[in-house]
């Protein structure tokens, strides 16, 4: 039976349940580490242009604001929406995988993995090892 969130439908999942086990201080980190740039522009543009079906946008669309609607106290914080968006806009990036450049890839998945929101199940580029290593050299302390 085919994922209702597409052929990386268990990557999306896995996304959307470690955003959902983020508190409120790994939030904040993201938001010291979001920045909007040409780049994400341009990776949005294309994660909004990638082929995937209108069921699948609606199933990650509608669990992205289950997920970010239970998130609780994130209204607390300025940059709620940001916040929602660039979870939608991930999630979207893990349905449609490989359709992307690798470096749209990086530029909207790169901030959560320096947050320590994990992105497990990743598509494999080069761009996501990258990815990983920001994530592990982020200290302790800076959580």
């Amino acid at each position: 039976m085919a994922n209702k969130y597409g052929k990386n439908g268990e990557a999306v999942a896995a996304f959307l349940e470690e955003v959902a086990a983020t508190d409120l201080d790994g939030w904040r980190a993201f938001l010291d580490l979001e920045s909007p740039s040409p780049e994400l522009t341009a990776a949005g543009r294309a994660v909004n242009n990638a082929p995937f079906s209108a069921s699948v946008n609606s199933a990650v669309d509608g669990a992205c604001l289950r997920t970010v609607r239970g998130l609780g106290n994130i209204d607390r914080l300025m940059g709620a929406s940001t916040i929602a968006s660039r979870v939608e806009a991930a999630a979207k990036t893990l349905a449609v995988g490989d359709a992307l450049a690798p470096e749209h890839l990086r530029v909207i998945l790169e901030p959560f993995a320096a947050a320590r929101v994990p992105v497990r199940g990743r598509p494999r580029h080069r761009a996501h090892r990258a990815v990983g290593r920001s994530r592990r050299r982020t200290p302790a302390s800076a959580t």
